[in-house]
């Protein structure tokens, strides 16, 4: 049986957010980055291509908008497997 596996990098994330202020570390500030409006929009529009309806399953990093843009590639019978944080 044929398989295609599909890359995809995360959708837009929102910029401008100072995070100088905390002491989280680059990696850490970058986990938890979110998607800008546009981003969302533009994940569930992809999301909605006819090659991405039946899935068997989506693998995402553990990063928030890796994980926000993966969410739209789920349904009923599509497994999510979040791969574990690096250390």
């Amino acid at each position: 049986m044929k398989k295609t596996i599909y890359f995809m990098r995360h959708s837009i994330p929102l910029k401008g957010i100072n995070h100088d202020f905390n002491s989280d570390t680059l990696l850490e500030t970058n986990m938890k980055s979110i998607l800008s409006l546009e981003g969302e929009r533009l994940a569930e529009e992809i999301s909605k291509y006819d090659e991405f309806k039946s899935l068997d399953f989506v693998v995402s990093s553990n990063y928030v908008r890796s994980m926000s843009t993966a969410k739209y590639f789920l349904n009923e019978k599509t497994d999510f497997v979040r791969c574990p944080r690096r250390r």
